[in-house]
């Protein structure tokens, strides 16, 4: 049942005392007050908790309810003064939402969360790292990088060996990333990334590299082509307007926990993918702020169901589109298009086929090198974790 107007502001009171808390601290204060309904422990001592999670357009919505909590964060933020500012739900969510994904303190649990139910929610496990408690509007690029790495891979009661995830840390394999460009379906280019660091892919190439401008220096930096390729005048017209917004470019980085992008470009960018919150619509991705585009354990997860004939093919495959909404998934309808694949997903998939289908082992194979080395290991990963569920 919904509850009041009033009932709502009084809450909205209670809980923006303290502005000083951060993130961290001020979520743990209102799952603990009990203020809203759905905002709770999922288990304590794990510190994991639920934050309701439903969907404006759902019959069952209550806005003064469902929107409580998020317009808590940004009263609490000093981002909305009741009475002066239009009321506005989707950015109210979108605000916490996106302070949960940047926040190295926090990591969403997607395999226990539930978006498809009456009374949707998500689930997140608190992290015990050592960073103290940051500002969630002024994170820089490094500060990020740093405790992306420090997000740790499996949870603590996931069966799996230190040597194992140290191999898997540091290995250039496991954060190699295969990049393919795309100017509406004509494929212009390839780059394959192995950097630890990441890339970053931008239109221009920078003369007084700034790292509050452009990101940080240690990156591969990738180009986009030049448009004399394409044959249609409208259509090179048109990609060049697009790539003159894409200058201070994406940044990806790929760790053991999954594929991360960050936005820095005056360009729109949308995408599709295995994180994506509605796979059936276009996402779009927040400026200055990191979004988690494919996650390494669900990705194993979802191999071994498909291996035992579970579950459907595991995506690993991301589409990013710039300057333009994605009106398909792979985007070929679009202009300036970019397809991503993690390195150690398509081996995995393709190691699984051939476990399937026998039949495929006449293939001619090269020699053992040290990346099917990793292979192995994360075939015992992928071993354990099914053991474990």
């Amino acid at each position: 049942m919904c509850t009041s107007a009033a009932d709502t502001q009084d809450t909205m009171t209670q809980s923006s005392d303290s502005s000083s808390l951060g993130l961290k601290a001020w979520i743990m204060a209102q799952i603990d007050s009990g203020l809203y309904p759905g905002l709770e422990w999922e288990d304590k001592e794990k510190r994991t908790f639920r934050i309701p999670w439903n969907h404006a357009g759902r019959q069952r919505h209550c806005n003064d309810v469902d929107s409580a909590v998020f317009k808590a964060w940004t009263v609490h933020r000093g981002k909305y003064r009741e009475g002066m500012d239009k009321p506005d739900a989707s950015t109210w969510k979108a605000r916490l939402r996106c302070a949960l994904n940047k926040s190295p303190h926090f990591q969403e649990l997607k395999d226990l969360s539930q978006a498809h139910i009456a009374e949707s929610y998500k689930v997140y496990r608190i992290l015990a790292t050592e960073s103290r408690e940051k500002d969630e509007d002024s994170f820089s690029y490094a500060e990020e990088r740093r405790d992306l790495r420090l997000t740790p891979a499996y949870p603590p009661n996931a069966p799996v060996s230190e040597a194992s995830l140290d191999h898997f840390a540091t290995d250039g394999y496991t954060c190699g990333m295969e990049l393919e460009c795309y100017y509406k379906s004509m494929p212009v280019c390839k780059w394959q990334a192995l950097h630890a660091n990441g890339c970053c892919i931008s239109s221009r190439k920078v003369e007084i590299h700034d790292e509050r401008i452009f990101g940080p220096r240690d990156i591969l930096q990738f180009r986009f082509p030049n448009t004399e390729q394409i044959s249609d005048h409208r259509q090179r017209l048109h990609t060049d307007s697009i790539l003159k917004h894409v200058e201070r470019g994406l940044l990806l980085l790929m760790t053991m926990n999954g594929l991360y992008a960050y936005r820095l470009c005056m360009a729109r960018v949308f995408w599709t993918g295995p994180c994506a919150e509605d796979p059936n619509n276009p996402n779009k991705m927040e400026r200055n702020v990191w979004v988690k585009l494919f996650d390494s354990r669900q990705f194993i997860h979802e191999l071994g169901l498909y291996m035992h004939m579970l579950g459907p093919i595991p995506r690993f495959h991301v589409t990013l589109c710039f300057g333009e909404r994605l009106t398909d998934k792979c985007g070929h309808a679009q202009h300036v298009t970019v397809q991503v694949e993690p390195q150690f997903a398509k081996r995995m998939y393709e190691e699984a086929l051939l476990t399937m289908y026998p039949s495929c082992s006449y293939i001619e194979i090269s020699p053992q090198n040290p990346s099917d080395e990793l292979l192995i290991i994360l075939k015992m990963l992928l071993q354990n974790i099914n053991d474990c569920d």
